[in-house]
Protein backbone atom coordinates (compact mmCIF):
# COMPACT_ATOMS: atom_id res chain seq x y z
CA UNK A 1 0.00 0.00 0.00
CA UNK A 2 1.25 3.48 -0.89
CA UNK A 3 2.29 5.52 2.17
CA UNK A 4 1.15 9.14 2.18
CA UNK A 5 3.16 12.10 3.39
CA UNK A 6 0.60 14.60 4.65
CA UNK A 7 3.11 17.43 5.10
CA UNK A 8 1.73 20.51 3.35
CA UNK A 9 -1.19 18.48 1.96
CA UNK A 10 -4.28 20.57 1.24
CA UNK A 11 -7.79 19.96 -0.04
CA UNK A 12 -8.69 23.22 -1.77
CA UNK A 13 -6.67 25.13 0.80
CA UNK A 14 -7.88 23.15 3.82
CA UNK A 15 -5.79 20.77 5.90
CA UNK A 16 -7.81 17.58 6.37
CA UNK A 17 -7.76 15.63 9.60
CA UNK A 18 -5.66 12.52 9.18
CA UNK A 19 -8.67 10.27 9.79
CA UNK A 20 -10.39 11.65 6.67
CA UNK A 21 -7.37 11.32 4.44
CA UNK A 22 -5.94 8.10 3.03
CA UNK A 23 -4.63 6.32 -0.02
CA UNK A 24 -7.01 4.65 -2.41
CA UNK A 25 -7.25 0.91 -2.08
CA UNK A 26 -4.84 -0.51 -4.60
CA UNK A 27 -5.75 -3.30 -6.99
CA UNK A 28 -3.14 -5.58 -8.54
CA UNK A 29 -3.26 -5.76 -12.36
CA UNK A 30 -3.24 -9.57 -12.24
CA UNK A 31 -6.11 -9.84 -9.74
CA UNK A 32 -8.97 -12.12 -10.90
CA UNK A 33 -11.37 -10.29 -13.20
CA UNK A 34 -14.42 -11.00 -11.06
CA UNK A 35 -12.75 -9.50 -7.98
CA UNK A 36 -11.82 -6.35 -9.90
CA UNK A 37 -15.44 -6.02 -11.05
CA UNK A 38 -16.67 -6.55 -7.49
CA UNK A 39 -14.44 -3.77 -6.19
CA UNK A 40 -15.51 -1.43 -8.98
CA UNK A 41 -19.19 -2.11 -8.29
CA UNK A 42 -18.74 -1.53 -4.55
CA UNK A 43 -16.39 1.47 -4.57
CA UNK A 44 -16.94 3.03 -8.04
CA UNK A 45 -13.20 3.03 -8.76
CA UNK A 46 -10.20 0.77 -9.05
CA UNK A 47 -6.70 2.12 -8.48
CA UNK A 48 -4.12 0.02 -10.34
CA UNK A 49 -0.53 1.24 -9.78
CA UNK A 50 1.93 -0.08 -12.32
CA UNK A 51 -0.76 -0.75 -14.92
CA UNK A 52 1.45 0.90 -17.55
CA UNK A 53 5.17 0.29 -17.88
CA UNK A 54 7.67 2.90 -16.72
CA UNK A 55 9.07 2.96 -20.25
CA UNK A 56 5.71 3.91 -21.76
CA UNK A 57 5.11 6.58 -19.12
CA UNK A 58 8.58 8.05 -19.68
CA UNK A 59 7.95 8.11 -23.43
CA UNK A 60 4.78 10.15 -22.86
CA UNK A 61 6.59 12.60 -20.59
CA UNK A 62 9.38 13.02 -23.10
CA UNK A 63 7.01 13.56 -26.03
CA UNK A 64 4.69 16.03 -24.30
CA UNK A 65 7.31 18.05 -22.46
CA UNK A 66 9.65 18.21 -25.47
CA UNK A 67 6.82 19.87 -27.36
CA UNK A 68 6.19 22.32 -24.51
CA UNK A 69 9.91 23.03 -24.29
CA UNK A 70 9.81 24.48 -27.82
CA UNK A 71 7.72 27.37 -26.46
CA UNK A 72 9.88 27.94 -23.39
CA UNK A 73 7.66 26.24 -20.81
CA UNK A 74 10.07 23.54 -19.60
CA UNK A 75 13.30 24.00 -17.67
CA UNK A 76 16.07 21.42 -18.07
CA UNK A 77 15.56 17.90 -19.40
CA UNK A 78 12.06 17.63 -20.92
CA UNK A 79 11.21 14.31 -19.23
CA UNK A 80 11.74 15.95 -15.81
CA UNK A 81 8.73 18.16 -16.54
CA UNK A 82 9.94 21.17 -14.56
CA UNK A 83 7.90 24.27 -15.40
CA UNK A 84 10.03 27.23 -16.44
CA UNK A 85 7.61 29.75 -14.97
CA UNK A 86 6.81 31.41 -18.27
CA UNK A 87 5.55 30.63 -21.75
CA UNK A 88 6.04 31.95 -25.27
CA UNK A 89 3.27 29.80 -26.65
CA UNK A 90 0.96 32.60 -27.74
CA UNK A 91 3.80 34.63 -29.23
CA UNK A 92 5.32 31.74 -31.20
CA UNK A 93 2.36 29.56 -32.16
CA UNK A 94 -0.07 30.90 -34.74
CA UNK A 95 -2.55 28.02 -34.51
CA UNK A 96 -2.82 26.90 -30.88
CA UNK A 97 -5.50 24.35 -31.71
CA UNK A 98 -3.13 22.56 -34.05
CA UNK A 99 -0.34 22.77 -31.45
CA UNK A 100 -2.47 20.95 -28.88
CA UNK A 101 -3.80 18.51 -31.46
CA UNK A 102 -0.25 17.45 -32.26
CA UNK A 103 0.37 16.84 -28.56
CA UNK A 104 -2.85 14.95 -27.89
CA UNK A 105 -2.49 12.78 -31.00
CA UNK A 106 1.14 11.90 -30.31
CA UNK A 107 1.69 8.17 -30.71
CA UNK A 108 3.50 7.78 -27.37
CA UNK A 109 0.47 9.25 -25.59
CA UNK A 110 -2.16 7.34 -27.56
CA UNK A 111 -0.25 4.09 -27.10
CA UNK A 112 -1.10 4.46 -23.39
CA UNK A 113 -4.52 6.12 -23.42
CA UNK A 114 -5.89 3.85 -26.15
CA UNK A 115 -3.88 0.76 -25.30
CA UNK A 116 -5.24 -2.74 -25.68
CA UNK A 117 -4.59 -3.36 -21.97
CA UNK A 118 -6.76 -0.41 -20.90
CA UNK A 119 -9.42 -1.37 -23.43
CA UNK A 120 -9.61 -4.91 -22.05
CA UNK A 121 -9.73 -3.58 -18.48
CA UNK A 122 -12.78 -1.47 -19.38
CA UNK A 123 -14.35 -4.43 -21.17
CA UNK A 124 -14.05 -6.37 -17.93
CA UNK A 125 -15.48 -3.59 -15.74
CA UNK A 126 -18.44 -3.04 -18.05
CA UNK A 127 -18.89 -6.74 -18.81
CA UNK A 128 -19.39 -5.67 -22.41
CA UNK A 129 -17.25 -4.49 -25.34
CA UNK A 130 -16.07 -0.94 -24.66
CA UNK A 131 -15.55 1.89 -27.12
CA UNK A 132 -12.73 4.36 -26.50
CA UNK A 133 -13.88 7.97 -26.23
CA UNK A 134 -11.67 10.25 -28.31
CA UNK A 135 -11.62 12.88 -25.59
CA UNK A 136 -8.42 13.60 -23.67
CA UNK A 137 -7.64 16.13 -20.96
CA UNK A 138 -3.95 16.66 -20.31
CA UNK A 139 -3.85 18.14 -16.82
CA UNK A 140 -0.75 19.79 -15.40
CA UNK A 141 -0.12 20.20 -11.68
CA UNK A 142 0.29 23.95 -11.22
CA UNK A 143 1.04 25.20 -7.71
CA UNK A 144 -1.82 27.23 -6.24
CA UNK A 145 -4.43 26.15 -8.79
CA UNK A 146 -7.26 23.75 -8.06
CA UNK A 147 -10.33 22.14 -9.58
CA UNK A 148 -13.65 22.31 -7.68
CA UNK A 149 -15.41 19.21 -6.39
CA UNK A 150 -17.12 17.79 -9.46
CA UNK A 151 -18.33 14.71 -11.29
CA UNK A 152 -17.16 13.72 -14.77
CA UNK A 153 -20.45 11.97 -15.43
CA UNK A 154 -22.27 14.75 -17.28
CA UNK A 155 -19.42 15.34 -19.72
CA UNK A 156 -19.48 11.87 -21.24
CA UNK A 157 -22.95 10.34 -20.87
CA UNK A 158 -24.75 11.78 -23.87
CA UNK A 159 -25.37 8.37 -25.46
CA UNK A 160 -25.09 6.06 -22.47
CA UNK A 161 -24.56 6.23 -18.72
CA UNK A 162 -22.25 3.21 -18.84
CA UNK A 163 -19.09 5.29 -18.91
CA UNK A 164 -15.68 4.83 -17.31
CA UNK A 165 -13.22 7.70 -16.98
CA UNK A 166 -9.56 6.75 -16.63
CA UNK A 167 -7.18 9.06 -14.76
CA UNK A 168 -3.57 8.25 -15.69
CA UNK A 169 -0.70 9.79 -13.72
CA UNK A 170 2.34 10.35 -15.92
CA UNK A 171 4.62 10.76 -12.91
CA UNK A 172 4.63 10.85 -9.13
CA UNK A 173 2.35 13.50 -7.61
CA UNK A 174 2.70 13.97 -3.83
CA UNK A 175 -0.33 15.29 -1.87
CA UNK A 176 1.20 18.77 -1.60
CA UNK A 177 1.18 19.06 -5.41
CA UNK A 178 -2.52 18.35 -5.86
CA UNK A 179 -3.15 14.80 -7.02
CA UNK A 180 -6.58 13.37 -7.77
CA UNK A 181 -8.79 13.23 -4.67
CA UNK A 182 -11.92 11.07 -4.52
CA UNK A 183 -14.73 11.48 -2.00
CA UNK A 184 -15.00 7.90 -0.85
CA UNK A 185 -18.52 6.45 -1.01
CA UNK A 186 -19.82 9.62 -2.66
CA UNK A 187 -21.46 7.48 -5.36
CA UNK A 188 -23.87 6.31 -2.65
CA UNK A 189 -24.69 9.86 -1.49
CA UNK A 190 -28.28 10.79 -2.43
CA UNK A 191 -27.32 14.33 -3.38
CA UNK A 192 -24.54 13.10 -5.65
CA UNK A 193 -26.77 10.54 -7.33
CA UNK A 194 -29.49 13.12 -7.96
CA UNK A 195 -27.02 15.70 -9.29
CA UNK A 196 -25.81 13.40 -12.07
CA UNK A 197 -29.12 11.77 -12.99
CA UNK A 198 -29.96 12.42 -16.67
CA UNK A 199 -27.39 15.24 -16.80
CA UNK A 200 -25.64 16.48 -19.95
CA UNK A 201 -23.43 19.55 -19.46
CA UNK A 202 -23.93 20.66 -23.07
CA UNK A 203 -27.70 20.33 -22.96
CA UNK A 204 -28.52 21.25 -19.37
CA UNK A 205 -26.94 24.69 -19.17
CA UNK A 206 -28.84 25.54 -15.99
CA UNK A 207 -27.02 22.78 -14.10
CA UNK A 208 -23.39 22.43 -13.09
CA UNK A 209 -21.04 19.47 -12.85
CA UNK A 210 -19.15 21.13 -9.98
CA UNK A 211 -20.13 22.02 -6.43
CA UNK A 212 -19.33 25.24 -4.62
CA UNK A 213 -18.35 23.48 -1.37
CA UNK A 214 -14.88 22.24 -0.54
CA UNK A 215 -14.39 18.46 -0.15
CA UNK A 216 -14.49 18.78 3.64
CA UNK A 217 -17.69 20.84 3.50
CA UNK A 218 -19.32 18.21 1.29
CA UNK A 219 -18.25 15.53 3.72
CA UNK A 220 -19.66 17.56 6.62
CA UNK A 221 -23.03 17.98 4.88
CA UNK A 222 -23.73 14.28 5.31
CA UNK A 223 -21.14 12.73 7.61
CA UNK A 224 -22.79 9.32 7.77
CA UNK A 225 -22.32 8.85 4.03
CA UNK A 226 -18.60 9.53 4.24
CA UNK A 227 -17.70 8.06 7.62
CA UNK A 228 -14.41 6.20 7.21
CA UNK A 229 -15.03 2.49 7.11
CA UNK A 230 -11.61 1.71 5.74
CA UNK A 231 -9.58 1.70 8.96
CA UNK A 232 -6.05 3.03 8.53
CA UNK A 233 -6.22 3.24 4.75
Amino acid sequence: MTALNLDEARLQGEMPEAKWFGAMRETEPDMPADEIRRRFAAEAYVCIPGFFSEEDVLAVRRAVFTKLATVGEIHGAPEEGIYAGSSKRREQIEHLDQFWREISENWALRRVTHSRALHECCDNLLEAPSIAHDFLFLRVSNYGRKTPVHSDHGFFTRSTDKVITAWIAFGDIPPRMGPLFVLENSHNHTRVRESIRDFDVARDTDRKASWSETPLEVRGSCPAAFDPAHGPR
